[in-house]
């Protein structure tokens, strides 16, 4: 038997035990990297035992209008409703509302309505989640333990039909045991909207349990190939079977984005957020029984990193997750005056020409023109190794312009999608630009935003604009439900192409 877990309340920012933090009313944590979350017991999304099987009656009138809204929504949406009552409202008994929801869709199924991936979705958590199959209470009486066996089998029958009809007309397949509690195939997924798909996958990674989660994150975990991709891996596939130079332009292309997407990597993680032994490393240089070369190289780099070090971390760490963004995610400051106690923190503890850097920056939020000249830097080297190795092995010489094109991409891409990921829907479509609007409608940013939403909220996903480094060192987490429904309230989840087809 199964159960859905619940985590505690995520923090919305990294603080600081920093002698100014509490100025801004907030609690504290070790200065440097966010420190993994302490581990507590779990929290079940069970049943009471001795629930009542009715609907409770919902007196605030904002809940009342809520449900009158959601008996109006369409199936996708009353499916949605269901789940985000699940896992949101772990303290209410939600079996009688799903048993509701899971009689209306076994009648709307009945009378030809096709199913929706969303309503499929919502029925394979149920089933999976347990919350039917509560554990029995010893101290119950024998007629109530008769009327709770009989009420979750009940409900239970509902859902498995609902669950082999729905993957009969979804698949055209026959479900065959555990199977039909598995995901729906890619061919499926690729005709629904991109929303329901971000829901489907996060439906089965684990709730409650952030270490499993991430076990469970998978780079390509939730991509399903739409037809523009088929034609542009077909095209490449063929470009470097049958021609040199696409062969060349193949290569340098797949070289050059894993150098650059391990590169930021390790500078998100390292340098903006500095812990470790190679934080420590840095700023404190290496220890007593260090070799000559470890101390030469110390001599050489270190010194010069350690400086560059304690400026990242200070604007990244201290402004960006701690003294901004501090209630929402798409929210900078709660007001002007908040906004005056950051100017005034940065005045009294940040050198004069970071203070002002940071606020050039948005509070270090974006990237100008000295800060992209700065990661431009730091590929440098690496750039300039990928042109000499290509130039060993027979590289034509016109393949170093779109090598240092990308090189140039890079530092924009990172300074000027940052930004993006924390507008919301509401905002963005009042005041975003035209360039700003298409790049929310594009998959590539609806992934990256979801994944820097779950960087401000766990130890991990520390790719910004170049997605693969985190899932290869074992530091991507992708959202589940509760993490998705958090986005929702923010409104962050449904733009970036989430609602598209």
């Amino acid at each position: 038997m199964t159960h859905v877990a619940s985590a505690p309340p995520l923090p919305l920012a990294f603080t600081f035990e920093d002698p100014w933090r509490p100025l801004l009313g907030g609690p504290g944590l070790r200065p440097g990297r966010p420190g993994r979350q302490a581990s507590s017991p779990e929290r079940l999304i069970e049943v009471p035992s001795q629930a009542p099987l009715e609907p409770r009656a919902k007196s605030n009138l904002v809940q009342v209008r809520a449900q009158a809204h959601v008996a109006e929504a369409s199936p996708g949406e009353r499916a949605h409703e269901v789940l985000r009552r699940i896992v949101r409202d772990k303290d209410l008994d939600v079996r009688a509302e799903v048993k509701a929801w899971a009689a209306e869709l076994e009648r709307a199924q009945e009378a030809g309505r096709a199913p929706t991936v969303e309503e499929h979705t919502a029925v394979t958590f149920v089933l999976r989640s347990g919350l039917f199959d509560h554990p029995e209470d010893p101290a119950m009486s024998p007629s109530e333990l008769a009327e709770l066996r009989r009420f979750n089998g009940e409900v239970r029958q509902q859902l498995e039909r609902c669950l082999g009809n729905s993957w009969r007309t979804l698949t055209g397949e026959e479900p065959r045991g555990e199977r039909r509690l598995e995901r729906l195939p890619a061919r499926v997924l690729r005709k629904a909207t991109r929303k329901a798909r971000v829901y489907h996958a996060a439906a089965f990674l684990p709730i409650g349990d952030r270490r499993a989660q991430r076990q469970a994150s998978r780079l390509l975990r939730d991509y399903v190939p739409e037809t523009s991709d088929r034609v542009v891996i077909t095209g490449a596939l063929l470009a470097a079977i049958f021609s040199d130079v696409g062969r060349w332009v193949v290569a340098n292309a797949i070289l050059q984005y894993g150098v650059y997407s391990l590169t930021e990597n390790i500078l998100h993680n390292h340098l903006a957020h500095p812990r470790g032994k190679i934080g420590e490393w840095l700023m404190k240089g290496p220890g007593e029984d260090a070799g000559w070369l470890e101390r030469g190289l110390h001599r050489v780099f270190g010194r010069v990193m350690a400086s560059q070090v304690d400026r990242t971390e200070k604007a990244h760490m201290k402004v960006h997750h701690g003294w901004t963004y501090r209630r929402s995610f798409t929210q900078r400051f709660d007001d002007k005056f908040t906004q005056a106690q950051v100017d005034a923190l940065l005045d009294r503890h940040f050198p004069a020409d970071l203070a002002a850097e940071v606020r050039d920056e948005e509070y270090a939020t974006m990237l100008k023109a000295r800060g992209m000249a700065k990661i431009f830097s730091t590929v440098a080297p690496q750039t300039l190794a990928i042109i000499l190795a290509g130039a060993a092995f027979g590289a034509p010489a016109w393949c170093l312009v779109p090598t240092l094109l990308v090189a140039a991409a890079y530092p924009v891409a990172m300074g000027k999608l940052h930004p993006i990921y924390h507008v919301s829907e509401t905002e963005a479509k009042a005041s975003a630009s035209r360039i700003v609007k298409a790049l929310r409608q594009t998959r590539y940013v609806a992934y990256s935003a979801r994944n820097h939403w779950m960087h401000h909220h766990v130890d991990g996903n520390y790719n910004l604009s170049f997605p693969g480094a985190d899932a290869l060192l074992g530091m991507l987490v992708q959202p589940n439900l509760e993490d998705l429904f958090k986005m929702a309230e923010e409104d962050v989840l449904h733009h970036a192409g989430a609602e598209n087809p």
